[in-house]
């Protein structure tokens, strides 16, 4: 199986031997361009070097520093301090944190937010805490360094506290900005920072926003937290291999206008121009069947193929005052908890941006009230469906604003799979208003 690496980095050479002692074959590409040539054939590995602080990666001179300091003496960790500090560094930050604290020294952990999506950094957090680890979240901070005491003044919004520490440790890494360039020829998501790979529950350690395309940040050098992503990766493309791509987008090109609209639109660049130039093509490996092209398509020329029977099937009765289209990862699950006792009709749908205005006026013809349900902002799994469906309900509010029908008919709310509560609060809402 062939895949390739991307970027020149100096640690390129460890994690192409490392790949090809997983049996793999590996390809080098040297340029962006070279990368987007081979996209469409192979997985492709994008490989970054942003600097890490020594003392978090490097065992060996985190034991110099702290043997070199009194037995009393408190430890402070900085996180946050210019931009928010990404999950993998959390879980380097939070095992050094435990090995101090065991060797019976105070440890403080300054952060404007604790994160918990990396695999296993919740339990990491929570062996800090038994340790004894401090936690303490700040709005402002400030630093005054003395030769061998630092001090730090932190702000909390509510009252001021001061640390005298021998041992401050900033853990801001510096991110290797060269990646951006690969970025953009694959047409791959970036969130503030221009991160590729952010804290996401559905972006797994080394995934992008493209099936088939990963990212690792080789600062972690060939550390054991290297090793674990680039085994995660390994197994997912094996398990690719594997498996059919599923649902995905289909083009009339007797339809297709050649609009660009669903190029523009697509969260995991899966449309591009076709080569005789008469219409869209897909790429069906980076299809992820979210819809959001379907529903963008002014000319109706897209659907989706091969969706499942559960995805646009309605699941309750049929004589309720009150639909709801719930996106298949988040809102859907929650009303699963809710069903089958009550009086709302779920219907599954692939994403909220999938949602269309045909799909909205449909239902307002057969229900008294039309519920919008999508993932949180920051958790849709296509990055901004959520947004593309708000947009698409206030649409259609304004219209029916303009000939007299009350515009709130139609709801629009956010919900993660783990919060039935507020979908059971809902139904319970529309059992009352219907009695």
């Amino acid at each position: 199986m062939k895949i390739v690496l991307a970027g020149n980095s100096v640690r390129t050479g460890l994690i192409k031997s490392f790949f090809e002692n997983e049996g793999f074959e590996v390809l080098l590409a040297g340029t962006p361009k070279e990368a987007k040539a081979s996209s469409d054939g192979y997985p492709v590995i994008i490989v970054g070097s942003s600097v890490i602080p020594g003392f978090l990666i490097d065992d060996g001179y985190a034991q110099r520093v702290i043997a070199g300091l009194e037995p009393k003496a408190p430890a402070v960790m900085l996180l946050d301090r210019e931009t928010e500090t990404p999950s993998f560094i959390w879980d380097l930050v939070l095992k050094r944190a435990v090995g101090i604290a065991a060797g019976k020294r105070h440890v403080y952990v300054l952060a404007r937010s604790v994160r918990t999506e990396f695999p296993g950094l919740e339990r990491s957090y929570s062996k800090a805490r038994a340790h004894g680890v401090t936690f303490i979240k700040y709005e402002k901070i400030s630093v005054v360094q003395n030769d061998a005491v630092s001090a730090v003044m932190i702000d909390d919004g509510v009252m001021t506290l001061e640390i005298e520490t021998p041992l401050l440790v900033d853990c801001a890494y510096t991110e290797d900005r060269s990646v951006l360039e690969y970025a953009e020829a694959l047409r791959l998501h970036t969130y503030d920072g221009g991160l590729i790979n952010a804290d996401r529950w559905f972006l797994s350690p080394g995934r992008t926003s493209r099936r088939g395309v990963y990212y690792i940040d080789a600062g972690l050098a060939m550390s054991a937290q290297l090793e674990k992503i680039l085994l995660s990766i390994a197994d997912e493309i094996r398990l690719m291999a594997e498996m059919d791509v599923g649902p995905a987008a289909k083009i009339d090109p007797k339809k297709c206008a050649f609009c660009y609209t669903c190029f523009r639109l697509c969260p995991h660049g899966a449309l591009y121009p076709d080569d005789s130039a008469v219409s869209m093509s897909v790429r069906h490996n980076y299809c992820s069947g979210c819809g959001i092209c379907v529903s963008a398509c002014p000319a109706n020329a897209i659907e989706l193929t091969e969706r499942s029977e559960a995805s646009g099937k309605r699941q309750t009765d049929h004589s309720k005052g009150t639909v709801a289209f719930c996106c298949e990862n988040s809102a859907a699950i929650a009303a699963r908890t809710v069903l089958p006792d009550n009086c709302v009709n779920v219907i599954p749908i692939p994403c909220g941006g999938s949602i269309r205005a045909s799909q909205i006026a449909a239902a307002l013809r057969e229900y008294e009230r039309v519920i919008v349900a999508v993932c949180n902002d920051g958790a849709c799994k296509h990055f901004d469906g959520n947004k593309l469906a708000s947009r698409q309900v206030e649409r259609i509010r304004e219209e029916l604003a303009s000939i007299n029908i009350d515009p709130q008919r139609i709801m629009y709310i956010q919900l993660s799979h783990a919060m039935p509560n507020v979908m059971h609060n809902m139904v319970d809402n529309e059992r009352n208003r219907a009695l």
